[in-house]
């Protein structure tokens, strides 16, 4: 089988150029056959698995297969370390994906828009995920993510509007900025202990999104990190955090009840348009930090004696520590 390997950009005329009617036509009649080369590709496998692309190499180059809208499959043989930002960008026929244990990076953009892809395991050598990798992959409905993974990168997994599971590494400290936007089917999140940041809209528009725990390591919850988390009942914000942003909780309209252990300011704009938010316990620290927040929630707002931790290190059961917040009545805001 024979070994193809493109660079789209590399004879390209450069924009900056004035381009002569000639140079433009071969510029056009190049991209053409390129394109012609590219529909013909159906498979693409290592040396010897008898697929109509077979490849030996440490990189996949930068947008070396993009575009290939009738590639179904790819088994990536072992060696490969680095694939390069949008390699496989827009192969909307592409279903399945195996990558290699030798495989550490994957670049910006690799598998955007890969819209018939279902599922792909990523192997535990990787160490980064570049941004926006995959997209816009309407199909994918589970995820595992690399066990050395420590962060996920802005928008890695943004429209996967059929992502319903993802697993987080234990080693994760950061997702970054709307990580899984509108990911609307997704219902449930684990998120590892040892995570540090949330930032902003990571879960904006997870519509589904039922259940989230928030690991007492979290220092930072940035803006409208769950904005319009339609089916979110409850949440817990641990003692950890020290920095909650605007808008973090707006329009999650089936919240109803909400605890704050931390001990820092509180916007009051924190649970924006949450229509059937019915009460909120915060601490003592919260309540004197935050009269603007006060102002807007009194009614609901019970203050809360001890830490959750306090209370798990008296023996308490986390039913009868509910209704040890329950039951608070010191507040006399009503």
């Amino acid at each position: 089988m024979k070994k193809i390997f493109f660079d789209l950009d590399k004879d390209l005329v450069e924009a900056s150029k004035e381009l002569t009617k000639s140079e433009i036509k071969k510029m056009k009649e190049k991209m053409q056959y390129l394109q012609e080369e590219r529909d013909q590709i159906i498979s693409i496998g290592p040396v010897g698995s008898g697929a109509n692309i077979e490849i030996s190499t440490k990189t996949i180059a930068s947008h070396n297969f993009h575009h290939c809208t009738k590639l179904k499959s790819i088994e990536l043989p072992f060696g490969l370390e680095n694939i390069e930002n949008s390699a496989f960008c827009h192969c909307n026929s592409l279903e399945k994906v195996e990558l290699p244990d030798s495989l550490m990076e994957i670049g910006n953009y690799a598998f955007e828009d890969c819209t018939s892809l279902k599922e792909i395991n990523l192997p535990d050598s990787v160490k980064r995920l570049g941004e926006e990798v995959f997209t816009k992959c309407h199909s994918l409905e589970k995820v595992k993510l690399p066990n050395n993974l420590k962060s996920i990168n802005c928008g890695t997994f943004s429209g996967c509007c059929n992502l319903k599971e993802v697993e987080m590494p234990n080693l994760l400290k950061n997702i970054d900025s709307s990580a899984f936007l509108d990911c609307k089917s997704l219902e449930t999140v684990v998120l590892p202990k040892g995570l540090k940041t949330i930032f902003d809209c990571v879960f904006a528009n997870c519509k589904s999104l039922k259940n989230i725990n928030i690991p007492d390591t979290v220092s930072f919850i940035y803006e409208g990190a769950f904005y319009c988390c339609y089916n979110l009942e409850k949440i817990y914000l641990p003692n950890s955090i020290t920095k909650l942003d605007n808008l973090i909780f707006a329009r999650c309209v089936s919240l109803k009840e909400v605890i704050i252990d931390a001990k820092c300011f509180l916007p009051d704009n924190l649970f924006t348009d949450c229509e059937n938010l019915e009460k909120i316990y915060i601490t003592k620290e919260s309540f004197i930090k935050s009269p603007d927040f006060v102002k807007e929630y009194g009614n609901k707002i019970e203050i809360i004696n001890k830490s959750l931790d306090e209370l798990l290190d008296e023996g308490k059961s986390l039913k009868e520590i509910s209704n040890i917040y329950k039951n608070n009545k010191e507040t006399g805001i009503r």
